[in-house]
């Protein structure tokens, strides 16, 4: 998710294989490494296909066509009208359009491969895709269009997630949330039940189990152009009434990230020294904290997103003309900053749980 106010913080993802070169689809049938070679994509320390971003599964998992998956999961994986393939008892049913689970052999990934890239948001609505393997070049960002959500009186985007049918949840700025289809751009209003100290947030969506398949949408917000000294934390209903539930108050003005073992993460730009931390998602506090000295100053834009085992930051900060693009080792909290100065103003990043939790 990312927030467009003082400093704009935005993690991506991105595939790329190659056997020699770039790895991609042309020449790797398997997975790719975050070193950029190919693998066979079968193993559970690095699982994936048709040069898809290497997985590594969770324990007690198997590698299943290209797919992490509980042993014995799946069966045949059809596609259209049926004609299941795979190994298990029953392929696909035809006439259907995904087949029936059989008892043994190929696995179905839940996930579509958009819902595994990461999404970030310009002040202006700009809509893009952001790739890490290529943070350090013009290619890093792909632009998908510019948002035209219907929000009211000229409000701005002010923050992003997005959730594992690759649906990006975009609140604005005068506290209007839009639910996004990030290959379309199509908006539909959501109208959320929120307290008015908890009107704008910065968001992030967090399996509930290791491994899991459904997720909680966590809030840290403020009211509407409030100070953003604290924050209200909670969760947002992703069904009618989505009603705000609230249950702590954060200092400072953090955005937030989840990730596929259920873990939750939060950038705090505006205290000293600017701090990421794994929250308890009960209450808000802090378990663990990596301190980020060099990311000190007046924010003015963020944006934050945990991505194949790091963090990703986007930063607009004091008189700096643009936002900054800063890459926080997820082990080790170092910070290297592979775009110093992006020509974008990113307010919102977004990332779901389908994405990869660690690549090697």
């Amino acid at each position: 998710m990312a927030r467009f106010l003082l400093v704009v913080v935005s993690l991506l993802l991105g595939a790329a294989c190659g056997v020699k070169g770039a790895c991609t689809s042309t020449n790797c049938n398997g997975c790719c490494t975050r070193a950029g070679a190919c693998e066979a994509g079968t193993a559970p320390t690095a699982c994936g296909k048709n040069a898809s971003t290497c997985n590594t599964c969770a324990s007690g998992q198997v590698c299943a066509a290209g797919a992490c998956a509980a042993p014995g999961a799946g069966g045949g994986s059809a596609t259209g009208g049926g004609g299941g393939t795979g190994g298990g008892d029953a392929g696909g049913t035809a006439g259907t359009s995904g087949g029936t689970s059989g008892t043994g052999g190929g696995a179905v990934d839940p996930c579509p491969e958009d819902a595994k890239l990461v999404y970030v948001v310009d002040s202006d609505g700009t809509f893009s895709s952001f790739n890490p393997r290529m943070a350090s070049t013009p290619q890093a960002f792909s632009d998908k269009g510019r948002l035209a959500c219907p929000a009211s009186g000229g409000a701005q985007p002010f923050s992003m997630s997005v959730d594992r049918d690759a649906k990006a949840w975009v609140v604005y700025g005068n506290g209007e949330l839009f639910r996004v289809d990030v290959n379309t751009l199509a908006c539909s209003r959501i109208a959320v039940m929120s307290p008015t100290n908890a009107k704008v947030y910065g968001m992030g969506f967090v399996t509930d189990v290791a491994g899991g398949t459904t997720d909680t949408l966590y809030v840290a917000g403020n009211a509407v152009n409030s100070s953003f000294t604290t924050s209200q934390f909670g969760t947002l209903a992703t069904t009618p009434p989505y009603a705000v539930t609230l249950r702590a108050q954060l200092t400072g003005a953090p955005e937030l990230t989840g990730t596929g073992d259920a873990h939750l993460w939060a950038f705090f730009p505006n205290v000293d020294p600017p701090v990421v931390n794994e929250l308890s998602k009960s209450n808000g506090m802090a378990i663990r904290s990596f301190q980020a000295p060099t990311l000190m100053g007046t924010p003015h834009a963020w944006a934050f997103a945990f991505w194949g085992g790091d963090f990703w930051i986007f930063l607009q900060k004091d008189n700096e003309p643009s936002t900054s693009v800063y890459r926080m080792n997820g082990m080790t909290g170092a910070v290297t900053t592979p775009i110093p100065n992006s020509g974008r103003r990113i307010v919102g990043a977004g990332v779901s749980t389908c994405a990869p939790i660690m690549i090697q």
